[in-house]
């Protein structure tokens, strides 16, 4: 047993908001030292069940349900008709609803297939780019845009994430879902146990995060509802579940879409052993990227100079790791208390590569200005050695992140 699952290891807070006994010095530490905590901090995920009070990335019951939960995107992606997938989430998990939507819908393009994914962000597009905090605690603003968005539906896998099974937009949501499941099968993806749901009161509902949770693991026997709730030890900065709650995310939706497309199109099975082999595959990918940690400790310190001497740090990327980048650069906004021009992200192709449901959004503000040509524009002229530019693109299956 790790230090942070002692029942006695600040035990009036939830996982996601415990400090990480492997960080206590970031504050103080060296980059090198930082991007080694960092390693030990995310190969945590990985680790198997220790027969303590917390599922893991891997444990049983949590491999069995993904299985379950590919298994019914599968059923929509063979009779797409009337049907949908849909992913929703605030903030960090609003842009990860996004991306893994988007993505799955690039592929499904590219196989002339129905396209099945959309997704809700709280604060809709914006939020992809700027902190709207205000709607995550509108349950009610978030049942209206499920219900809305699935209008004449007649079957909607709804997944719904909240890293610390908290936010009232998303619980809204499944509220919904719990009272019409002939049209709605939800799905919870977090990283608490469900007794740490929040149980607070939300303004003008019935119900609390808590009781929501309770109904679906009524559900759960029946496979009405799932839940999705392995916990990936505390954050490497306490309570920035943008970190590995967001690395988790990731790793569990495109488990969980990839499962189900290698089913659907290649007449495969889904099983336990594939699953697994998935999830392995990222552990592998975590361990690859941190091989390089001489690299990432210079990137590390020449973005941290720049933004000390008062400069930028810009992600200027290609493809849809581009999307990551600007992603990572709304992320520093609300996370670290960083101004918009502090941290920047561009696209080449702009909104209508990113493919977003409210396409363009420059009339906006110039934080919403996100092309190569804004770059060139509105940033280039105004660089010096001080700033960090940073180039992201596939190369042949491996992405690749260049400095200047």
């Amino acid at each position: 047993m790790q230090e942070w699952e002692s029942p006695d290891y600040e035990p009036a807070l939830p996982v996601s908001e415990k400090s990480n006994p492997l960080t206590r010095h970031i504050d103080r530490a060296p980059a090198r030292s930082i991007v080694r905590m960092l390693q030990a901090c995310d190969a945590q995920m990985f680790q198997e069940e220790t027969g303590g009070a917390y599922q893991r990335l891997l444990s049983e019951q949590v491999v069995k349900t993904v299985m379950e939960v590919a298994k019914r995107v599968e059923v929509i992606l063979r009779d797409p008709q009337d049907s949908l997938v849909v992913l929703s989430g605030c903030g960090t998990s609003g842009r990860l609803a996004f991306l893994a939507a988007s993505g799955f819908n690039r592929e499904l393009k590219k196989l002339k297939h129905t396209l099945i994914y959309t997704y809700i962000i709280a604060g809709g597009d914006r939020a992809l780019f700027s902190s709207e905090e205000a709607p995550e605690d509108e349950a009610t603003l978030g049942a209206l845009s499920l219900n809305k968005l699935c209008e004449g539906k007649k079957r909607v896998l709804f997944i719904g994430i909240s890293c610390g099974l908290s936010a009232p937009f998303v619980a809204g949501q499944l509220h919904l879902c719990l009272q019409h499941t002939h049209v709605y099968t939800p799905v919870l993806v977090g990283f608490n146990p469900t007794h740490h749901a929040k149980s607070e009161s939300i303004p003008g509902c019935t119900f609390t995060f808590h009781s929501v949770v309770q109904r679906m693991q009524e559900l759960v026997q029946t496979h009405e509802a799932f839940v999705i709730n392995p916990a990936v030890a505390p954050e490497a900065v306490s309570g920035s579940s943008r970190m590995k709650g967001g690395s988790a995310t990731k790793i569990l939706l495109d488990v969980v879409l990839s499962a189900a497309h290698a089913a659907a199109f290649t007449d495969s099975s889904i099983t336990h052993d594939e699953i697994v082999q998935h999830i392995n595959a990222y552990k592998k990918a975590v361990e690859v990227t941190y091989a390089h940690s001489d690299g990432i400790t210079a990137l590390v310190e020449a973005a941290g100079q720049s933004l000390q001497c008062g400069r930028c740090v810009c992600y200027l990327g290609w493809g849809s790791v581009a999307v990551l980048g600007l992603i990572d650069a709304s992320e520093c906004q609300p996370t670290f208390g960083a101004d918009h021009k502090d941290v920047r992200g561009f696209i080449n192709g702009g909104y209508s590569q990113l493919d977003n449901s409210e396409g363009h959004m420059t009339s906006l503000g110039r934080k919403f200005n996100i092309t190569h040509e804004d770059f060139l524009r509105d940033v280039l002229p105004h660089l010096n050695d001080l700033d960090t530019v940073l180039l992201l693109y596939s190369h042949c299956g491996q992405t690749l992140m260049l400095s200047i």
